[in-house]
């Protein structure tokens, strides 16, 4: 439980301030530069919230609501809430146009980035401190500045869409093809990330707790998130994949010429490599010779031998639908691996496993006839 107090430990009110530049050590370095430019655009967000239509009709049109009908308090009021929905529309329209253009420039130019955040950031932060000078005698600056400040929303959107629309641009001018699952990922890490920075911050600072503690569960939870974006997105970004209802997805790389699929109960020789996305980014268009594994029975020389209900959730459901012959190539999510807990060093909490698995041999006797067994709808397959 990271955000509970150490026993002992000293409350001191620059503790959460100082704990934020410390734990920036302990942050994922491939994630830190989009992090911080995130969290600097969901701060400038914030300047838009500074306007309600009360305020517009109360503060910039000096009315007031519970004036008598037909005075010039209540006309003003009625002026202000009007104002507020001219300016909703126009803050819509504004937002549409430049989230097509932060988009188009980023597809036709190899302009990094950062450079549109910044005056995205910018613009906001400029009309935030501004609008104190609108009230009381500046109704159409008020109204302006309620407008331009869409902008830093706009772009924490805008330009993750962007980034996903120049990265299949430039896969497609290479003959290439970027999988669904790799689009989801880069969309949610892109609007999320900020966010969650700026959740643990302010849950640092309510409980005057070192924020480094608030980093293994802000990592775990970004990991369930790929993986579960590799469950909703990977079969449909990747021919030969087949999905299961429980999350598990396979790929069938060599059919074996079996007659029988293992029980739950029933030995098996398999022979299975191991590895995660952390550990082998390109795992899928790799040997698994090639791969970081944090394990492997090919190294090791010799295949191993287990029943499906001996192992983690994915493999007791893969097995189970394999005859002898078989090479898979298995996408674990982590509820159906290691969970939230991940093992050992290599695997950490909320990552999908990725398998290579070949059954060798059924050495028990309990069996099931593959004839019987339909791997679409999984029935007679005894899981």
């Amino acid at each position: 439980e990271p955000l509970k107090k150490t026993p002992g430990e000293k409350s001191s009110c620059c503790g959460p301030v100082l704990s934020v530049f410390k734990s920036i050590k302990g942050m994922p370095c491939l994630l830190y530069h989009l992090a911080l430019v995130q969290c600097l655009v969901w701060i400038g967000n914030t300047a838009w919230t500074y306007y309600s239509s009360q305020w517009f009709a109360d503060s910039v049109y000096q009315g007031d609501q519970h004036a008598p009908e037909g005075s010039e308090e209540k006309l003003a009021y009625a002026a202000g809430m009007k104002a507020f929905s001219t300016g909703g529309q126009m803050r819509s329209g504004l937002q549409l146009i430049s989230a097509l253009v932060i988009i188009t420039i980023l597809m036709k130019t190899k302009l990094r980035p950062r450079y549109i955040y910044a005056p995205c950031i910018l613009v906001g932060a400029v009309v935030s401190f501004l609008a104190g000078f609108a009230v009381g005698h500046a109704a159409v600056f008020a109204s302006v500045c309620f407008v331009l400040s869409i902008m830093p929303e706009t772009g924490s959107f805008a330009i993750p869409f962007g980034l996903v629309a120049t990265l299949n641009k430039r896969a497609e001018e290479e003959g290439k093809q970027v999988s669904t699952a790799l689009q989801m990922a880069l969309l949610n890490c892109c609007v999320t990330v900020g966010q969650q920075i700026c959740h643990m911050v302010l849950a640092a600072i309510e409980n005057n707790l070192p924020l480094e503690k608030a980093w293994p569960v802000w990592v775990l939870r970004l990991n369930a998130v790929a993986s579960r974006n590799w469950d909703a997105g990977g079969s449909l970004g990747s021919q030969g994949i087949v999905a299961l209802k429980s999350g598990l997805q396979y790929k069938v790389l060599n059919k074996g010429s079996g007659k029988f699929h293992p029980k739950k109960d029933t030995t098996c020789s398999c022979h299975y490599a191991g590895t995660t996305l952390s550990l082998t980014p390109n795992a899928i268009d790799l040997p698994e010779d090639q791969w970081s594994e944090f394990d492997s029975s090919y190294k090791r020389g010799s295949p191993t031998d287990f029943a499906p209900n001996q192992v983690i959730k994915g493999w007791t459901e893969a097995m189970q639908l394999m005859v002898e012959g078989d090479k898979w190539e298995l996408y674990i999510p982590a509820d159906l691996g290691y969970g939230d807990g991940g093992s050992g060093e290599k695997i950490k909490g909320g990552e999908m496993l990725i398998f290579r698995m070949e059954m060798m041999k059924i050495i028990g006797s309990g069996k099931v006839r593959a004839a019987k067994c339909d791997l679409k709808t999984r029935e007679n397959c005894e899981c």
